[in-house]
């Protein structure tokens, strides 16, 4: 097999287990969002293990942008505890998610993550940034 082989291979197999990671992932998060607190353990478990393999399959196919999406949503649980699950948190994996939905309908495209990666890591307001700011008034 040679390296283009071995590329589309690998794309073939991405193309075929991410839609399955994703509604997963998609799965456990509806899950978490309706659970009473303390009893987040099983949910969370099963974000944390779709995220991970969908880290490691976008790695393989050269999709940094997901694999850092995805690995930004894994750290948002590194402190070992069960998160506060608020509209906060809710709103950073739906986001996270929503992007790599829209990454896995081009397997072979990289797309620009940095403002996900910021309002992930909490540095930036994805909502905020989205919204046009208007230009300062002319000076006279």
């Amino acid at each position: 097999m040679d390296n283009n082989d071995l590329k589309k291979a690998l794309l073939q197999a991405f193309s075929e287990e991410a839609p399955e990671l994703l509604q997963k992932a998609q799965m456990a998060l509806l899950d978490l969002e309706s659970a009473i607190p303390g009893q987040c353990g099983t949910h969370l478990n099963a974000l944390k293990r779709a995220l991970h393999s969908m880290k490691g399959s976008a790695s393989a196919i050269g999709r940094s942008d997901i694999r850092d999406v995805s690995h930004a949503m894994e750290n948002l649980f590194v402190d070992g505890g069960e998160p506060a699950i608020n509209a906060g948190l809710l709103d950073k994996l739906y986001a996270g998610l929503s992007f790599i939905a829209e990454g896995i309908k081009a397997p072979a495209m990289l797309a620009d993550s940095s403002d996900l990666l910021a309002f992930l890591a909490g540095t930036d307001n994805l909502a905020m940034s989205q919204q046009q700011v208007p230009a300062p008034a002319p000076t006279p």
